[in-house]
């Protein structure tokens, strides 16, 4: 069984794209909920509402970013992570066809470069079910039939 096989079979095994959707959909909802709450404080001048839903919140999101983490580790993500961020910054015609010719040019290569990374980096931290989806699709592509 090839390497790819391997993680394309834990992706599944594990469930992780239903796990990761339900972890975003799990911190969208709480952040939604809780910022209401402050808002609500904050126009009834309730300054303990707002105050703990301030809190409330930022843990939210810190579980969120650790739960993240977690389920990068365990489903073995980070691989195809740094296939994203070295495919972004070095090799942005790959990463987007559209700018093909950056090559050529070494300043916008690296400012295209770095804006991608800045785009993986968004989709990593806040969409976890798309990582997974892309890994899984990543995984099959390179000739493995699931």
């Amino acid at each position: 069984m090839s390497k790819y096989a391997r993680k394309l079979e834990k992706i599944e095994n594990g469930n992780w794209f239903m796990k990761s959707a339900t972890l975003m959909g799990i911190a969208v909802l709480g952040l939604i909920v809780f910022g209401a709450l402050s808002a609500l404080g904050d126009a009834a001048g309730i300054s303990f509402l707002e105050t703990m839903a301030s809190g409330v919140s930022m843990f939210l999101f810190t579980g969120y970013v650790i739960a993240n983490l977690v389920i990068y580790t365990v489903a073995g993500l980070w691989g195809y992570i740094l296939h994203l961020f070295k495919e972004a910054f070095l090799l942005p015609w790959k990463f987007t066809p559209v700018i093909m010719l950056a090559w050529m040019f070494f300043v916008f290569q690296l400012g295209i470069g770095a804006m991608l990374m800045g785009v993986v980096q968004v989709i990593v931290m806040f969409c976890p079910a798309l990582v997974v989806h892309m890994a899984r699709n990543y995984y099959q592509s390179r000739g493995v039939i699931a």
